[in-house]
């Protein structure tokens, strides 16, 4: 799940890039996670065999769109107490769970 939420974020930088191209310079795009085992994967030249399919097959998109983008992309780790999408997530430490 966590390849996909990454695969998603990149088709989406992809996708403003083009919609914006003509209007904006865009110098740098920036995809943050808070998986760190994403991030890991991501950072490895070749993906090991017990990656699995899905992680991979990913993996192979994310680089084809980072390469057709011709911008630097960087991916970056957000905390979970950080990431703004996991405030609506109740915690098992929360009063309301």
């Amino acid at each position: 799940m966590e390849m996909d939420a990454v695969t998603m974020a990149a088709r989406m930088a992809h996708m403003l890039k083009e919609a914006l191209e003509e209007a904006v310079s865009i110098g740098t795009i920036v995809i943050l996670t808070d998986s760190e085992v994403a991030l890991g994967w991501l950072g490895k030249y070749s993906v090991n065999k017990d990656a699995g399919v899905l992680v991979k097959n990913r993996i192979q998109e994310i680089r084809r769109i980072i390469a057709d983008l011709m911008t630097f992309v960087r991916f970056g780790h957000v905390r979970t107490n950080e990431n703004l999408a996991d405030l609506a997530v109740p915690r098992e430490d929360s009063p309301t769970s």
